[in-house]
């Protein structure tokens, strides 16, 4: 029988009955996520005010570069207002589970080639997202 692993997603054949991850690689992984999860958990609730204080800093670092950055870059916040609104609606499946269009790994963002279409988007991993961007970098220069 067929399962998605629960780490990768990935499917795989179910050989026991219980099985839940596709191989040992999935299983450490998943264990040492559940790890780092609990520590920071603890942490954040013996440091409560370092957390506090740090929200409050990067919140105020983030208003102040929107404001400084909103007209350079009004198409681009404005599609990704609306692709959000798109996915709270259920007209966009969240890209969650969802593979890579170039290299069929995880996908992990949604790529905008043309901000005037909003809702025309491209699942993609981090590392062929940062390719394809570094490509158009290259390419307009």
């Amino acid at each position: 029988m067929e399962q998605k692993c629960k780490s990768c997603f990935q499917l795989f054949l179910k050989t026991g009955r219980n099985q839940v991850y596709c191989s040992k690689n999935c299983y450490t992984r998943e264990s040492n996520n559940r790890d780092r999860r609990k520590y920071c958990r603890k942490w954040k609730s013996e440091n409560k005010d370092k957390v506090k204080a740090n929200n409050i800093k990067h919140k105020k670092d983030k208003i102040k570069w929107i404001k400084e950055n909103a007209s350079k870059y009004k198409k681009k916040f404005s599609a990704r207002v609306e692709l959000n609104n798109a996915i709270a609606r259920n007209e966009i499946t969240p890209i969650k589970g969802k593979s890579c269009m170039f290299c069929n790994s995880l996908a992990r963002d949604y790529h905008h080639p043309d901000y005037d279409f909003p809702l025309w988007v491209i699942p993609v991993c981090r590392k062929c997202h940062s390719l394809i961007h570094l490509g158009e970098r290259t390419w307009r220069n």
